[in-house]
């Protein structure tokens, strides 16, 4: 924050080199809070890439679980029909042997 030399502080009028101080002051705060804003959105555009990618990663590992989940499941049906068959197998060796 730059001194701003006022005629009330001062207690007179102020000089043309004052005067011109005062909006050297004025426009050497303003470029930096200029720069500083410009800082602050380059670093939320950096934190909203950051979050974009993060959900993308969470989707892809969502993808992953139903898709382990799928191949589990079907694993577990083609067991279930596989045991199925072999009871029914054994039914008919049963029924050849009481035959």
């Amino acid at each position: 924050m730059s001194i701003i030399v006022t005629r009330a502080s001062k207690g007179s009028s102020l000089t043309i080199a004052e005067l011109d101080a005062n909006f050297t002051n004025i426009n050497v705060d303003a470029a930096a809070a200029v720069a500083a804003t410009d800082a602050h959105t380059v670093n939320l555009i950096s934190v909203a890439a950051s979050l974009v990618e993060s959900q993308a990663a969470t989707v892809d590992i969502a993808n992953e679980v139903i898709a382990a989940t799928l191949v589990r499941e079907n694993a577990a049906v083609a067991m279930a029909n596989s045991v199925t068959q072999l009871q029914v197998g054994m039914v008919q060796v049963i029924n050849l042997l009481n035959a």
